[in-house]
């Protein structure tokens, strides 16, 4: 018969459970409570644990059986067992819900790439995913001629997903921190040169001279000059603001005299599109 008791010490405010192993010890273990109603529901589900090993018959199902219904009566939740695949869905509506869309359709392609590469392991439960999946994961991306940096930005979309896990306390620990990153080749990126914006202006056609000076004298990505207005426009401040994608964080820039000199060769009031008609836009 379990008992509980308290460490005479007083080291830990939780109560203990003392309980009779299936090989016939007797041992202590903390039940993690400081109510002793809950503690005795801990205790004695750690002897029915222990019940079942002691006849054989403590199963993977038995023993989640078993937690799961500690959790629920001492938190009054029930616990939640994810198969791999459905904490990764999980993880990625999470994701929606905090990250710009073009990130997210990056995530959930990685996501979808990982669970393609796991099999019939994605439908194991949770704690079943190894650093070996990760790495296996991880060696089919560069077998398919993907460069190292890609392999390491997504190996660390998957290690963020099994950290929200780990946080949430659903597995005990992270298996893509188990892998080291791929060295990558140091490479430098250097702003275009006054001489090479001229060399792309005088290739470009249709709307591609006004996107061309936009993203130039603002640092705007493609899909954000694409998305550009007019309203975007202070002729008075001699300033054009615009909120990135990305980053969601508005952003006010000078309007260099060349580029009010291109814009105004199609101008526009309000909501109108800068610089280009919408349907024609440069593809992003």
């Amino acid at each position: 018969m379990p008992s509980l008791t308290k460490d005479s010490r007083a080291r830990s405010p939780y109560w203990i459970c003392c309980y009779t192993s299936s090989t016939g010890q007797r041992l202590k273990k903390s039940t993690k409570q400081r109510d002793r109603k809950k503690a005795w529901e801990v205790c004695l589900a750690i002897e029915r644990a222990e019940g079942h090993a002691k006849n054989g018959t403590l199963t993977e199902q038995t023993a989640k059986k078993i937690i799961g219904e500690i959790v629920e009566r001492t938190t009054g939740e029930p616990l939640h067992n994810y198969k791999i695949r459905d904490w990764l869905a999980h993880w990625l509506d999470m994701k929606e819900q905090v990250r710009a869309s073009k990130t997210t359709a990056r995530y959930r392609q990685v996501i979808r790439d990982f669970v393609a590469s796991l099999g019939n392991r994605a439908d194991l439960a949770l704690g079943h995913i190894t650093p070996k999946d990760v790495l296996a994961y991880r060696n089919s991306i560069i077998a398919g001629s993907k460069t190292a940096r890609t392999a390491n930005l997504s190996v660390k979309v998957v290690s963020a997903a099994f950290n929200a896990a780990v946080r949430q306390h659903f597995i005990e620990s992270n298996p893509a921190t188990a892998l080291e990153s791929l060295p990558v080749k140091a490479e430098e990126r250097a702003t275009f040169t006054p001489a090479q914006v001229s060399k792309l202006i005088r290739a470009s056609e249709g709307d591609w001279r006004g996107a061309i000076l936009l993203g130039y004298y603002t640092g705007a990505r493609l899909g954000d000059v694409a998305n550009m207005r007019w309203s975007a426009v202070d002729l008075d401040q001699r300033l054009i603001g615009f909120t990135p994608s990305k980053t969601k964080k508005p952003v006010t820039i000078p309007l260099h005299q060349d580029l009010k000199r291109e814009l105004f060769k199609k101008p526009g009031i309000g909501k109108a599109f800068l610089g280009h008609r919408r349907e024609n836009h440069p593809p992003c």
